[in-house]
């Protein structure tokens, strides 16, 4: 469901569907059962529980083509207050947010290669975590694609028809809610497009409607492929 005008006019009967069309590896899959052995936890015990210790995890998208924004923003757990993040390595291309831990940036032709020694952490101001050095590769292009089709929004939620319809927006990042890339569909005839240029891993979208006026809807539904 879309949210389109000043007024928050609703738009019914719009979803989105995606399929891939070239990708770079398998799709996504389940995982497995999980690995026998390791160590069983200790039988009875007693007293109060350990506090969990701060605990920074992520896993930051390997490569990028040039021109296409990346994005990554790690997650934190057991901070005993407000967490501030840091980072080394940071490429001359992406910025940093020491709020939210957001790795951010659009690279360009000049910035094909490899960016390693990329680090991490965060800080509660009782301990500090930090997640394992890793590097994003820029590439000149990708070969992966994905299809993505979608319903035409027809009326408003007043009962009105919809007459002002003028097109979409593709909204498409390698980090769930992070849709830093987007692509402009001026014909509200046209219901399929092909994303591509996509490396390797992950990738989200979502679509949203804007009428003659410039007024934008919120988000589709968001999918998700793995390439």
């Amino acid at each position: 469901m879309f949210t389109v005008g000043s007024k928050s006019s609703r738009l019914w009967g719009v979803f989105l569907f995606a399929a891939i069309v070239a990708g770079c590896g398998s799709g996504g899959g389940s995982g497995g059962a999980p690995a026998a052995g390791g160590t069983a936890p200790p039988a009875g015990g007693g007293g109060a529980p350990t506090p969990a210790a701060l605990a920074i995890s992520g896993a930051p998208a390997p490569e990028i083509p040039a021109d296409v924004t990346y994005c990554f923003v790690p997650t934190v757990s057991g901070e005993s207050g407000t967490v501030s993040f840091s980072i080394s390595g940071l490429p001359a291309w992406a910025s940093f947010d020491d709020v939210t831990g957001k790795l951010q940036g659009r690279p360009g032709s000049g910035d094909i290669g490899n960016h390693g020694g990329i680090v991490i952490s965060a800080d509660d101001s009782s301990a500090t975590a930090s997640l394992a050095a890793f590097g994003i590769s820029v590439i000149n292009n990708a070969p992966g694609s994905v299809t993505l089709s979608w319903t035409a929004p027809t009326e408003t939620t007043d009962g009105a028809s919809l007459t002002d319809l003028a097109g979409y927006r593709i909204y498409y990042g390698n980090e769930q809610d992070c849709f830093v890339n987007s692509e402009t569909i001026n014909n509200p005839g046209v219901v399929t497009h092909v994303v591509g240029n996509l490396s390797a891993g992950n990738w989200y979208f979502a679509v949203t409607a804007f009428v003659s006026s410039g007024n934008e809807s919120g988000y589709s539904n968001i999918v998700s492929r793995a390439l």
